[in-house]
């Protein structure tokens, strides 16, 4: 079927509000009219960060505290109290776009699968082969996956993307932008119930 507009997600599989926003952008995607396809488009929240997750302690847990309260998700906390992790969100968007390159059609599940993985079972958010691991789960061979995570053209791929996210006046996340009659169309810049995302897009996409 021939899709004539698209919904841009500008995320980071490292955001908070990305991963307590996941469900209701699911429900949200799951009921988008027809004609319109999804993207995810990963932006680098804190791309090549050098602090490790302690010393981010105090800013974190005010964060998700904030993500639990509003979205009802759950979050374990002790992976705040590790010094072996730095806050460095690159890897986590390069295994995204790996997975988009491989089988785009399952990226939107594994970057959930990434969240739940940091936030809920504290997974390492640095380790490619933990990453790989993930994608097996999905069906990708995971040594493949390893190859194409580390490869150059990767990389760069992952860099345009963060460039892309510059290009759209994107500054936080998650934002969602509906690229409709060649005019783009801002429908979240943060959580957001997905009656009302929904309400918004079929408001301006004429369905």
């Amino acid at each position: 079927m021939n899709r004539t507009s698209r919904l841009l997600y500008f995320t980071d599989p490292m955001c908070s509000w990305c991963y307590g926003f996941a469900d209701e952008l699911s429900k949200t995607v799951e009921n988008l009219p027809r004609n319109i396809a999804f993207e995810i488009i990963v932006g680098g929240l804190r791309a090549d960060g050098t602090e490790t997750i302690k010393e981010m302690k105090d800013f974190l847990t005010h964060h998700w505290q904030d993500v639990q309260e509003r979205s009802g998700v759950d979050f374990n906390y002790q992976i705040l109290d590790s010094c072996k992790f730095t806050y460095n969100t690159e890897p986590a968007c390069r295994a995204v776009v790996a997975m988009k390159q491989m089988a785009p059609q399952k990226a939107f599940s594994y970057m959930k699968a990434i969240q739940k993985g940091f936030y809920l079972h504290n997974y390492s958010p640095n380790d490619d082969t933990t990453f790989a691991l993930q994608a097996k789960e999905f069906g990708v061979d995971w040594q493949e996956f390893l190859r194409v995570f580390n490869a150059e053209e990767t990389k760069t791929a992952t860099r345009n993307e963060f460039a892309l996210t510059k290009k759209y006046g994107v500054s936080n996340f998650p934002t969602l932008i509906l690229v409709h009659n060649e005019k783009n169309h801002t429908i979240a810049q943060d959580f957001g119930r997905h009656q009302v995302l929904l309400a918004k897009i079929q408001k301006i996409a004429g369905h």
